[in-house]
């Protein structure tokens, strides 16, 4: 043979044997041996000593006479390698399995080698496994108590993910005597059909295809009763089962676990699976419980009858505690949570109908009222108000929490297919805060005819707190402290974790800093005041019989007509108070809203950066409020020349005062991005920066509207010292603020 590849010719075979003992321990040990639920499966009769005997060897050659040759064939096939040249000991490191990942066989596993005329044998002190048989979809490929999910596992390839050796997975399989599911459209806000849905799939003998004689899979569609869950109907029997479910029920039957905490154990309870989902896993017990959404919200458990430990993780058979009645079936599916944000907020929003722990915070979100029945209703209002024509549908889907449209009902429309928290500030606080400028429903509605800008922009503001308080990443009280893995293949135990707000400042997400303390889950905002310590929000995880109604509530958002399309999962987390950042504020403490261009208003109620007044006072800036032309149609603008329109106020002044009489004309300033001072007009219009990157050094030029209606050039002083009113600029040199059209740059300007 070594001849033969001298010279040139063919390769030769090169098998992987293993030795008598380690082979009879694969099959024989039920503890450690990975091969041993084949004899479960298939040789249940035969008892087999776990230590090696010659009587356990003739033993176990008859048990694996029963093993079907196709099992037989996928372990020895992984054992036969096509290429000598590719696995002499300096390429061990290179030699894959079936699922093509490193078999990890070392020079130490080999006692000694046999040369055959057509190739080598390493005869082996160890046995390594096929991926199909180490993997946690092993025993689902030959469970007859698992047809279904392997059904589904096959037609998905999910084999080839679960075939992933350097992953760690619990697999959830539901047993297929009890496979039940109950169809997330049909519920509540969700419904697609006039009644609610149940599917019940089936693989017995009593359905066998024609031509195969073999078991099929089939379903019936049954309507039930919305609270006792009895059976009211079987809609339709059909062969197969729903296009949506197999996908839908793989994506939460799959727990992803991180390296550090490779298996489900006693001290944890909450688990994120393949499809953002959570689901709850209780291993305190004799019995592993487990907890879909749904069970949560029903009431009812689903337990472990088997337990499997795999290389790449372990494999639950699952089944009801409850037995199933002719009228009644439980199931042994953990599913997803059927209710979403909004139906869970709204069972806990009104204290005269249930204990309206969510009220204040819900109104917020789902705002009604009497001249507006709903914020559709007010931004329709608000957009006839100040343009006079309809308002674009993008408008109204951008201010809402709860958005309804052909696809969804009541659901969030910023979360994007992930896993979400919202914290729920309690109702105690956030009235404090309407005693801090936070606008309630009722003012809102009192501006919307006479001061529609106003109105529109105290949407805005309330938009923001809310949206602050939805974060990335669902966040549960557990057993063990929260922590998030890290690259050195640690722990974190405090994150910084996104919300769903922008600051407009950078284009980033505003974060919030998370890590357990005291048996809860504690909230760092980014709510900065001077000369004081920030105090940390809590979440209110009691009482502890509340758990999964009034806190660690699971909630899921899907969107879908018929079938499930998308869908987001969240956690409702009540906390002791609102999450707060400085962009809410004024600098007089109060909430600011967002001054639209052009409008007068109490400068104490607007948001803006501190400057300051000649008198030592403090003014405020209100907003930039976007692009203006510096053009005619006779003569467009030159490139390189700008204006960005400015919107500043001050702070207000007796009309009586000296500084605004005195014959220098003195008048309030603030600093703009650059340092420099720009002078503010008495009536706090406008000001029009101009910019002029035309020449190497880039020059600003100031122009406001005095008292007298016309347009003045500021200038600016480097030092500040020496603030005037220059000469009067003819109309025709700068276009005036008050009329110049808006750009579609601004961050605050008028367009909702």
């Amino acid at each position: 043979m070594v001849a033969s590849l001298t010279k040139g010719n063919s390769d030769v075979y090169a098998m992987l044997v293993p030795k008598d003992e380690p082979l009879y321990e694969y099959f024989a040990d039920p503890l450690n041996g990975a091969g041993n639920f084949l004899l479960e499966r298939y040789a249940p009769e035969v008892e087999i000593d776990p230590n090696y005997s010659e009587e356990g060897v003739e033993k176990l050659l008859t048990a694996l006479d029963s093993i079907p040759q196709v099992s037989i064939a996928t372990f020895l096939n992984n054992l036969m390698q096509e290429s000598f040249a590719a696995t002499v000991p300096s390429k061990f490191d290179r030699i894959t399995d079936d699922a093509n990942d490193d078999m990890k066989i070392k020079e130490e596993h080999v006692d000694e080698c046999l040369i055959a005329n057509n190739g080598v044998l390493y005869l082996l002190n160890e046995v390594f496994s096929p991926a199909k048989f180490s993997s946690v979809a092993g025993p689902v490929d030959i469970n007859e108590n698992m047809r279904i999910m392997k059904t589904f596992i096959n037609d998905l390839k999910y084999n080839y993910y679960l075939l992933a050796m350097d992953a760690d997975y619990s697999l959830v399989v539901p047993g297929d005597n009890n496979f039940v599911y109950y169809d997330p459209l049909t519920y509540g806000n969700h419904t697609v059909e006039d009644r609610m849905v149940m599917y019940a799939l089936h693989f017995d003998a009593e359905h066998k295809d024609n031509n195969t004689k073999n078991p099929y899979l089939w379903h019936e569609k049954l309507e039930i009763d919305d609270k006792t869950l009895e059976i009211k109907d079987t809609l339709s029997t059909v062969k197969g089962y729903p296009s949506n479910i197999a996908s839908e029920l793989l994506e939460y039957l799959i727990i992803v676990h991180d390296k550090v905490e490779p298996r489900v154990h006693e001290n944890r309870l909450y688990y994120s699976t393949k499809g953002y989902g959570t689901i709850k896993v209780d291993a305190r017990g004799e019995n592993i419980k487990f907890y879909g959404g749904e069970q949560l919200e029903k009431g009812t458990e689903i337990v472990a009858v088997d337990v499997i430990s795999q290389t790449n993780g372990n494999t639950y058979s699952t089944a009801p505690v409850q037995e199933s009645t002719e009228t009644v079936l439980y199931s042994s599916v953990p599913t997803p949570p059927t209710k979403s944000i909004y139906q869970n907020m709204l069972a806990h929003a009104d204290s005269e109908t249930n204990d309206g722990l969510y009220e204040e915070f819900f109104n917020l979100c789902y705002p009604r009222g009497e001249k507006s029945k709903t914020l559709k209703d007010a931004l329709t209002a608000i957009h006839k108000n100040i343009y006079d024509e309809s308002i674009p549908e993008d408008t109204i889907k951008m201010y809402s929490i709860f958005y309804t449209d052909g696809k969804m009902t009541n659901c969030v429309p910023f979360l994007n297919t992930y896993h979400y928290t919202v914290y729920i500030p309690s109702n105690e606080d956030i009235q404090r805060l309407y005693g801090l400028g936070l606008p309630q429903w009722t003012a809102i509605e009192n501006e919307i005819n006479d001061n529609p800008k106003r109105a529109m922009s105290m949407i805005r503001l309330v938009n923001n707190f809310v949206r602050y308080h939805f974060q990335d990443q669902s966040v549960y009280c557990d057993i063990s402290p929260f922590f998030v893995p890290n690259v050195d293949g640690g722990k974190d135990y405090e994150a910084s974790l996104a919300t769903s707000l922008i600051n407009n400042d950078n284009g980033r997400f505003y974060d919030l800093t998370v890590k357990s303390e005291g048996g809860t889950i504690v909230l760092e905002d980014e709510w900065v005041r001077e000369g004081e310590v920030n105090q940390w929000a809590r979440v209110v995880n009691t009482p502890a019989e509340n758990e999964n109604k009034t806190w660690n509530v699971m909630c899921r958002d899907c969107k879908g007509t018929t079938t499930i399309e998308t869908s987001s999962y969240s956690v409702l987390q009540p906390i002791d108070r609102a999450l707060l950042n400085n962009s809410f504020f004024g600098y007089d403490g109060r909430f600011a809203r967002f001054a639209v261009t052009g409008e007068r208003v109490d400068t104490m109620s607007v948001t803006g950066g501190k400057g300051g007044f000649i008198n030592g006072n403090n003014c405020y800036l209100v907003a930039k409020a976007g692009r203006i032309p510096h053009s005619t149609d006779e003569e467009p603008q030159p490139e390189g020349l700008s204006n960005v329109e400015i919107a500043y106020l001050m702070q207000p002044i007796s009309s009586t005062d000296a500084e605004w009489n005195s014959d220098v004309a003195r008048e309030a300033l603030v600093y703009d991005e650059e340092g420099l001072p720009i002078l503010i007009s008495k009536e706090g219009y406008r000001v029009t920066k101009t910019v002029d990157t035309r020449y190497d050094e880039v020059t600003y030029d100031y122009y406001t509207v005095a008292a007298d209606g016309k347009n003045y050039k500021i200038k600016v002083s480097n030092t500040g010292a020496e603030i005037y009113r220059e000469e009067i600029i003819n109309e025709s040199d700068v276009e005036s603020p008050e009329t110049g059209e808006e750009g579609s740059n601004g961050e605050n300007s008028d367009e909702e």
